[in-house]
């Protein structure tokens, strides 16, 4: 029981945590870069070019989004709660929203868009190559490239996750009504965000 509420607790840090690790990949190839960098004109152009990803696509943004997300949940489950106490939904037999399937639902869309900013960081690298330390760029190709796996394979795991939750243990309703609510409230305005994001830059 402990353990179930622990992983449940700390469920929600898990696009956190891959974000952390982006832009702490990207910190450290930028020291690594500037340590071996020459002095002069060179230096300072590629410390530029450098510093423009530092922290990688949307990393602050990220952050905001991510944040704003986790708010809004919580009022879902919070209005939800007092709906439940209040009693006005016993009249149904199974409840309007799956925490389980709506945690689950906004870590997916987390996920996505990291999935998404790293492929974009990896580009840039890959683009930027022949202006940086060689040592710099393949040290962050191949920490990004990792990331990206461990990104996806926990965008994966949580998609089984909560197709088997919702198969076994929801009714089709509960799910489907979860499953518009999220769409409204987080996914459609987050492929808005990026797609809005892509054309500025």
């Amino acid at each position: 029981m402990a353990t179930a509420v622990a992983n449940r607790g700390t469920r929600p840090l898990v696009p956190f945590a891959v974000l952390a690790a982006r832009a702490g990949v990207h910190w450290l190839a930028h020291q690594l870069q500037s340590g071996e960098a020459g002095r002069g004109v060179v230096q300072q152009q590629q410390q530029k070019q450098w510093r423009a990803v530092k922290l990688g696509s949307l990393a602050l943004g990220c952050m905001a989004v991510y944040s704003s997300m986790a708010v809004a949940r919580l009022a879902v489950y919070l209005t939800h709660y007092f709906l439940l106490q209040n009693r006005l939904l016993e009249l149904l037999e199974f409840h309007i929203v799956s925490d389980h399937i709506f945690l689950a639902a906004t870590m997916l869309i987390c996920l996505h868009a990291e999935l998404v900013c790293l492929m974009s960081d990896m580009l840039r690298t890959i683009r930027s190559g022949s202006g940086g330390s060689s040592d710099a760029v393949s040290w962050r190709e191949g920490a990004l490239t990792l990331l990206f796996v461990a990104a996806l394979f926990l965008y994966l795991f949580t998609a089984a996750d909560m197709y088997y939750t919702a198969k076994y243990f929801h009714f089709p309703l509960e799910t489907f009504f979860t499953t518009v609510l999220v769409f409204i409230m987080f996914q459609l305005p987050v492929v808005l965000w990026l797609t809005r994001q892509r054309e500025l830059q």
